[in-house]
């Protein structure tokens, strides 16, 4: 039943983006390309929206829900435009009736597998999850807004645009449901759009079930809850407007699928730093004079900006406030982990460097066969060269890739680093991949359909031991949490458990009820989203958020909540380590640093105060002149 009703609700938030996204199309004056693109525009379009509603500070619950219902609206309107009918759907060709079929049970056999076993998952990420990402959908749901703490890591490890999607989930169901929008919803429109790059493209191979094949053995390196399969759907959606044949590249719809990449996270920025120049570049029917170009990248700089300013407003006052720790950055990088690229020790306890940098390579060789069609004379009736819009995909994702890992590398570490690239080349190379035998009206069909295609199955084979590792710990322990050291941690599955019960929020709801309502209150405390975010002003810390320039505590807050024993609780020992081990990165050490430093005046500040209560995990206390802080 659970997996019934949760396969109808996921063809249901399909549904519902895909006729925002068509809307989007039709406002635009765009043609209706691919109709999974089209789910990628509509999420794009309602990522930009909750920048608005978040800015307005009226994202609430009953408005994310007239969202749904409007979204719905616009679809069946859509639909009846489109006069659908299962018989114009349906292909004659028995071969192309067999390659759908094949796509279709492939998409199915893997998400039936992937809510059997991981929705909800069993394990999440006891720090970045728990401490963080869990309290930021309830925060809005609770304030209407995502304007956080300033010792939060919203506004700059993420702007807020998953948090705006968790919050439908979280509004209607219990919190651990999250994993919902990225690693179900995310990951199944990944695969559409990957099944529709490869779809009719190999002839003789069923591309649409090798693209499928590829985002399914891919190890996304899934560490916790934060933006993956999303990010890697919205930079697929980027490519095959630029790139496929049945697209047109608007600036609008592009613009927009770009400003929601960075809300997701700023770390796919690198994407779009590169694709930009390069998708400007690309000729498109809009674009036959310099003038015409000039005026095409205007609009997409345009509406890149315009659709990005509210979530980029919402966290302004934020930026606009000044840091109080010492430290203000680590500017030795002598120390940090050195950068390769050819690497053989595994990641997170996954795949290897190795791997993911022959996915970057076989993007970069169908960028270097893109830029060799698009130098011969087009021999196609096309109004618009794809093949530089090809190029445009694979050198964006290979570049992001290479400069993001060797950069990210210096800054949050080695181990780290990895798996905020992923989502690039499973959105650009990938899907550039899969896109690569539309070159064969100018290459030999050997250049661009045969030698893809080897170096493609190459990959996936080398990914295929890692998944079946990955998807029997799924089956055995509900989730495919990199850390598998922990998933098997009879302690840590305690931990899990006790953490989703009703225990924890008893225990914390009995703490903030001491506190007068109204009143500021700083917490730092294992579990933030058990908060009551309305009743109080919530100075919530989560260490990511110390790396920031801004970061300090508000002046007024009197009352403080700090957890300072309990499994998943940084000791000393371990802050002191992040602080000063150099393989690290240069950004966790310095957050390392001013954790350690933060922990030490809260201490001498509770050694001063009125207790309010204590269990010897959970202390509340008053201070009645904060400047300490």
């Amino acid at each position: 039943m659970k997996v019934i009703l949760s396969l109808l609700i996921l063809l249901f938030a399909s549904f519902v983006m895909w006729g925002i996204g068509s809307a989007a199309r039709r406002l635009t004056n765009v043609p209706q390309g691919h109709w999974p693109v089209s789910i990628g525009i509509g999420l794009a379009t309602l990522i930009c929206a909750g920048g608005v509603l978040n800015l307005l500070h009226i994202a609430y619950a009953p408005v994310l829900w007239v969202l749904v219902l409007l979204g719905a609206i616009l679809a069946a309107l859509e639909l009846r435009r489109s006069q659908f009918s299962l018989k114009r759907v349906i292909p004659r060709e028995m071969a192309v009736r067999a390659e759908l079929a094949l796509a279709t049970l492939s998409i199915l056999a893997v998400m039936i597998f992937t809510i059997s076993t991981q929705l909800p998952p069993r394990e999440f990420n006891y720090h970045d999850d728990l401490q963080k990402y869990f309290a930021h959908p309830v925060r809005m749901l609770a304030t209407g807004t995502l304007r956080a703490s300033p010792l939060s890591a919203l506004g700059s490890e993420t702007l807020g645009g998953k948090a705006f999607l968790d919050a439908f989930v979280v509004s209607v169901l219990p919190i651990q449901y999250l994993n919902a929008t990225d690693a179900v919803f995310g990951f199944f429109v990944l695969m559409l759009i990957a099944a529709s790059a490869g779809w009719r493209r190999f002839g003789w191979f069923p591309g649409s079930a090798l693209g499928v094949a590829l985002v399914t053995v891919i190890n996304p390196q899934y560490a916790n809850t934060t933006a993956l399969y999303l990010g890697a759907a919205l930079i697929a959606s980027a490519v095959m407007i630029v790139a496929d044949d049945a697209e047109e590249a608007s600036p609008v719809l592009l613009g927009i699928v770009y400003a929601a990449l960075i809300a997701l996270k700023p770390t796919f920025g690198p994407f779009v730093l590169f694709h930009l120049p390069l998708a400007i570049l690309a000729p498109h029917k809009e674009t036959s004079s310099w003038r015409q170009t000039f005026a095409w990248a205007s609009r997409l700089a345009l509406w890149t900006t315009a659709a990005f300013l509210p979530w980029l407003a919402v966290h302004l006052p934020t930026y606009l406030s000044k840091g109080t720790f010492s430290g203000a950055a680590v500017t030795d990088l002598s120390d940090a982990a050195q950068v390769k690229f050819i690497y053989t020790v595994n990641v997170l306890d996954g795949d290897n460097i190795a791997s993911y940098t022959a996915i970057a390579a076989l993007g970069a060789f169908v960028g270097v066969l893109a830029l060799i069609a698009s130098a011969l004379k087009n021999r196609g009736t096309e109004p618009a060269d794809r093949a530089t819009g090809l190029l445009a995909g694979t050198i964006a994702g290979a570049a992001a890739f290479f400069l993001s890992l060797g950069y990210l590398s210096l800054w949050t570490g080695y181990q780290s680093s990895i798996r905020y690239v992923v989502p690039m080349l499973l959105g650009s190379c990938v899907i550039s991949f899969l896109l690569a035998p539309s070159l064969r009206d100018r290459l030999p069909r050997f250049a661009s359909v045969m030698l893809p295609c080897i170096f493609g199955l190459a990959i996936f084979a080398g990914f295929v031991p890692g998944a079946i590792a990955r998807y029997r710990q799924a089956r055995r322990y509900g989730s495919i949490l990199e850390f598998r050291a922990l998933a098997d941690s009879p302690n840590y599955l305690d931990y899990m458990s006790f953490a989703l019960s009703d225990a924890p929020r008893r225990q914390v709801a009995g703490f903030q009820q001491k506190v007068p309502q109204g009143e500021p209150l700083f917490a730092w405390i294992n579990m933030p989203y058990l908060l009551d975010y309305g009743r109080n002003s919530i100075v919530d810390v989560d260490i990511a958020g110390l790396g920031t320039r801004w970061a300090h505590t508000p002046r007024d807050v009197h009352y403080y909540l700090w957890q300072y024993r309990g499994y998943a609780v940084r000791t000393e020992g371990d802050l002191a380590f992040r602080a000063h081990e150099p393989g690290i990165g240069a950004r966790d050490r310095l957050i390392g640093r001013r954790a350690l430093q933060l922990a030490n005046q809260v201490t001498e500040l509770a050694a001063h105060a009125k207790i309010i209560a204590n269990d010897d995990q959970l202390v509340l206390f008053y201070v009645s002149d904060p400047a300490g802080l």
